[in-house]
């Protein structure tokens, strides 16, 4: 859901040919993954009260986060409540698309402890520490090759080969891997279930475009989408009552290889998704990748929110990247359940 990305040569389905990789049949690469080597790097920030970064500041916000110390919980009844509250934020950002679970890995105490921290249940010391390295974002690496994927977060890959039903996931701690299969002749069922709340638009939402810029040594259009919603329940980052919604987008020329809509949803909609995202797709250009994304929630279940993603390190993937991305490393042993 939750930047980053690269150089890249494009190779568009549909448009050229180009022969299938060992192990991929043809057409096995689906009308969805128009950019077949593609890889990039993304960061996810969390803002409490904040500003958002500039656009095209990825590099100097990837090293920030190399520099973060670990978190650190200052007493046994901040470990408590901390624990207590990461259902508040962590499981909430493990929802934000191009971050998912790893948020939950990485990060859950930092957002347990600024969950706390809106809660005023922590202490100083906690809730600086975990507005930091929220705020800092977490970074995820991602690569697409004929219909492949890879996530990586931390010391943990996932690798999915849809045609083949696997789903493979690395442990570059313990140099361990563990392989998921799907079967096919499974039953699957459909269950019935309450619409989820959502919120009302409050006046008439107001867009504009802002002035062109580059990211990335790309050049990418600008958009801002500025409205206000009412919830009559809690309903994701948002609490019950009014909000303030801002969204702003910095959209490029690359097809995004995730998201592949057929026109732009309605500015009601896009602004009822800021309390619970689920989309990585832009709201002005769909199929185009976008470089650069903040939502802006004010005020949300831990005062005024920012939500940031930003692309960067784009790269085109090589043979040898095939090899080591999307392959078991020949020293890792498997786990079984």
């Amino acid at each position: 859901m939750v930047g980053v990305l690269f150089a890249l040569a494009l190779v568009n389905a549909g448009s050229c040919q180009e022969p299938s990789p060992a192990g991929v049949p043809p057409g096995a690469a689906t009308a969805h993954a128009t950019q077949l080597n593609l890889a990039y790097d993304a960061i996810s920030k969390v803002i409490i009260s904040g500003t958002p970064p500039p656009i095209d500041n990825f590099d100097a916000d990837a090293e920030l986060i190399t520099k973060l110390p670990p978190f650190k919980l200052s007493n046994p009844a901040g470990a408590a409540n901390t624990g207590r509250a990461i259902g508040a934020l962590s499981g909430l950002l493990s929802l934000i698309p191009a971050v998912g679970a790893f948020v939950s890995m990485g990060a859950s105490m930092a957002a347990g402890a600024a969950a706390n921290a809106a809660q005023q249940h922590a202490q100083e010391e906690q809730r600086a520490q975990s507005r930091a390295i929220m705020a800092a974002g977490r970074r995820t690496g991602l690569a697409y090759y004929h219909g492949w994927t890879r996530t990586t977060a931390g010391q943990h890959a996932t690798i999915v080969k849809p045609e083949q039903g696997l789903t493979i996931s690395l442990d570059y701690g313990n140099n361990t891997y563990s392989v998921e299969r799907d079967d096919p002749a499974m039953a699957t069922y459909t269950v019935d279930a309450t619409p989820p709340p959502t919120a009302t638009i409050v006046g008439t939402p107001s867009s504009s475009t802002l002035a062109p810029a580059s990211i990335d040594h790309r050049a990418v259009r600008g958009y801002r989408l500025s409205g206000s919603i009412e919830t009559t329940q809690d309903l994701g980052f948002c609490n019950t009552g009014t909000h303030a919604i801002e969204i702003t987008e910095y959209v490029s020329d690359l097809p995004d290889p995730d998201n592949h809509i057929a026109k732009p949803p309605d500015p009601s909609s896009v602004l009822n998704s800021a309390c619970q995202p689920t989309t990585t797709a832009s709201s002005f250009e769909p199929g185009k990748l976008v470089l650069y994304r903040s939502t802006a929630i004010r005020p949300s279940i831990a005062g005024d929110l920012i939500l940031v993603t930003e692309l960067g390190n784009l790269r085109t993937l090589t043979p040898q990247d095939l090899t080591t991305l999307f392959s078991t490393p020949p020293d890792f042993t498997e786990e079984h359940d």
